[in-house]
């Protein structure tokens, strides 16, 4: 059916051209629109684009209309809703009246992009300013809870701690004091993971079976079974602590109260 009428919008042309295959100059300036028109409904929209744009030049609306309606059918083009716009707005401004009909549609539309928001079923899918404020509390809040609890920080750390005790209320009293002085100093440049060396024959993982002592690690501990992780890191007594800065092998600090003069030569 289109291919139908396609031949037949030519045919009229043709007919009310026919000097049109010999002598293009000689075609009239409706011609001239009508040849564009027929090369933009095959599709051809390059090659309809300057004969339409040289009759727009003139100040022939319909040109205008024309180009406006191209530019709705050029997707590729980021800005072609905007171009259509200014082509139905000249051609509205001398008269046209399908120029002034789609200029509302078009306006219209350009109008309720600008001002919505992405909605999610409905609903504004940008969060409000208490919902941000709302989720940073419970991100602090989540964070200081996992920290307390398992001993691990979020960021990577400039110098790793790995601080040893035994099961013990001195051992375990002394060497959290040094490390929450090392923590107030350092703040976030270290990390730190507390260990509390345990018998396995008696430990039970269901029950807290680690001396309890007020001077507890504030950032959490972790049960060392038999002391197997303190000697892969090469402690061969606790209390023990060792450092370890990024790309660097782990050394051996056997004199935890040496630590605060440790870390700020490695730091």
């Amino acid at each position: 059916m289109r291919n139908k009428a396609l031949q037949l919008l030519t045919s009229l042309l043709l007919a009310s051209c026919p000097v049109l295959a010999d002598d293009n100059d000689a075609l009239t300036t409706d011609q001239r629109v009508g040849e564009g028109l027929m090369l933009m409904l095959k599709g051809d929209k390059q090659a309809a684009w300057p004969i339409l744009m040289a009759e727009a030049k003139k100040g022939n609306a319909t040109a205008m209309f024309h180009l406006g309606n191209l530019m709705l059918k050029s997707p590729e083009d980021p800005d072609h809703i905007h171009k259509a716009q200014k082509f139905f707005t000249a051609a509205a401004a001398r008269g046209h009246k399908g120029s002034e009909a789609l200029l509302k549609q078009v306006t219209a539309a350009l109008n309720t992009a600008s001002s919505s928001k992405p909605t999610i079923a409905g609903m504004s899918g940008l969060p409000t300013t208490e919902q941000i404020a709302e989720a940073k509390r419970r991100i602090s809040a989540h964070t200081a809870q996992a920290v307390r609890f398992t001993g691990f920080v979020l960021d990577e750390p400039k110098l790793k701690i790995s601080a040893f005790a035994e099961n013990n209320a001195d051992s375990i009293s002394r060497l959290s004091s040094i490390i929450d002085s090392a923590k107030a100093q350092f703040s976030e440049a270290i990390g730190v993971d507390f260990y509390i060396i345990v018998d396995p024959q008696s430990w039970n993982s269901s029950q807290t079976q680690i001396i309890r002592s007020s001077a507890m690690p504030q950032e959490g501990f972790m049960p060392d079974l038999g002391g197997q992780m303190a000697a892969q890191l090469g402690v061969k007594r606790a209390p023990a602590i060792v450092l370890q800065s990024q790309n660097e092998r782990p050394r051996v600090v056997s004199d935890p109260s040496s630590l605060i003069t440790e870390i700020s030569r490695l730091l």
